[in-house]
């Protein structure tokens, strides 16, 4: 995930053989909570969309139609703003913003 940018956070307690340590599972639980009740943005300012292959094209309104090499990775970063987009994009041959504002 270090590489497409994002953080992550372990949680992760040694001597817990194949289970989640007690501490690990309620700090899980209470940030999955925050989560859901935050909810998801249905049309997020910016998406980044890593794929290798067709059967998983779409991020939000971002969708690759088509690409150079399969099974390699695809790339397509966009973030919207007002009155401008910008656009960061790799080894793709097609693709499509798809807005529904409904």
């Amino acid at each position: 995930m270090a590489a497409e940018g994002l953080k992550t956070r372990t949680t992760d307690r040694a001597q817990t053989a194949h289970k989640y340590h007690p501490e690990t599972l309620k700090e899980l639980k209470s940030r999955m909570d925050e989560l859901a009740a935050k909810g998801r943005d249905p049309v997020p300012k910016e998406v980044r969309l890593t794929t290798y292959t067709l059967q998983y094209p779409r991020a939000a309104w971002v969708e690759i139609e088509g690409l150079t090499h399969h099974w390699e990775r695809a790339r397509r970063s966009r973030n919207r703003r007002p009155k401008r987009f910008w656009n960061h994009h790799h080894d793709k041959r097609r693709f499509t913003d798809a807005w529904s504002l409904d």
